[in-house]
């Protein structure tokens, strides 16, 4: 197999590795040539049950990471972790789902078959100092607000310094918060 091309080259490799799980994982006896990887008659058992494959969610915000979500992924997963591409609110969450549909037409495919994730890096709680702080009620628009703007799915932060306070703000937040976004 060549080698690993430098940084700026491995999203190319990401991309043909997501072509090769897919075949892999769909296909009979497998064969693949491409620029990083080659094989044939491979015999991939047993087969995923998840059908044609697993669901391959793709992270990153970078308009690079929404153009491979557009042409491999079945999900998006941003994160708000990335200082060039922050997506840290409701509203930087659409704009980024409309880059994504955007990307998603270039390659004449339906946003709607993406389902969206987002990992909210930032601690749930606490006095309101952005999304996903402040009172219980503060929260629950917040996380109506991601719904709004095209959300599936949010992870949230509740990890403290220690387990107890942890334990503290996850019960906390069932009883004062989930109840209101139900």
């Amino acid at each position: 197999m060549p080698p690993l091309p430098p940084v700026p080259g491995r999203g190319r490799v990401t991309d043909e590795y997501l072509e090769i799980f897919r075949e892999l994982g769909t296909g009979g006896g497998c064969s693949y040539s491409g620029r990083y990887a080659r094989f044939s008659d491979v015999l991939f058992e047993p087969k995923p049950v998840q059908k044609p494959h697993p669901p391959i969610w793709i992270g990153g915000e970078s308009p690079a990471a929404l153009r491979r979500a557009a042409r491999h992924g079945n999900g998006w997963y941003p994160a708000a972790n990335n200082p060039r591409f922050r997506i840290a609110t409701p509203d930087d969450l659409a704009r980024g789902l409309g880059d994504l549909g955007a990307a998603c037409e270039a390659v004449g495919r339906d946003p709607g078959e993406l389902e969206t994730g987002f990992f909210h890096t930032a601690m749930v709680g606490g006095p309101r100092a952005g999304p996903l702080t402040g009172r219980p009620d503060d929260i629950a628009g917040d996380i109506e607000a991601f719904r709004s703007a095209g959300l599936d799915t949010l992870v949230v932060r509740m990890q403290r310094d220690e387990l107890s306070p942890t334990l503290e703000a996850i019960d906390w937040f069932g009883r004062e918060v989930i109840s209101l976004v139900r």
